[in-house]
């Protein structure tokens, strides 16, 4: 069953896109079992799935010497209902060592920069002024 990504009835090709890979993850014989309603049904579930515009993305790609890593920062109105939000902080939890390290890395940059900046402008100003 070819999969059709193209853009009807108010998906987009985003939405397309995740149907296409939720499809492609199927077995065969399931695929084949789908309806016309099912796949549907399936394609307006992936439209709701999305996250949507953010006041805030940004997404950064870090090449590191054996593989590359990513960062994501994404801020906007919380949407989320405190069922949803419970629900997620038992799988998405704050209290990880990667986190840690990722906030004392940053918070090291942080320091750093600034002192850096300080030492500059602390230069530029003893030369302006004893000149």
């Amino acid at each position: 069953m070819p999969l059709d990504t193209t853009r009807k009835n108010g998906v987009s090709s985003e939405d397309a896109g995740l149907f296409a890979g939720l499809t492609r993850q199927l077995p065969e014989e399931a695929r084949g079992l789908l309806t016309d309603q099912h796949l549907a049904a399936l394609k307006e579930a992936c439209g709701k799935l999305k996250w949507g515009d953010h006041p805030v993305n940004i997404r950064v790609s870090i090449r590191t010497l054996f593989r590359r890593y990513y960062i994501v920062l994404i801020a906007g109105p919380e949407r989320r209902s405190a069922e949803r939000r419970v629900e997620e902080r038992k799988y998405h939890r704050f209290s990880k060592v990667g986190n840690y390290l990722f906030l004392g890395a940053l918070a090291f940059i942080g320091i750093y920069a600034l002192i850096f900046i300080e030492s500059l402008l602390f230069i530029s100003l003893t030369q302006n002024f004893l000149n």
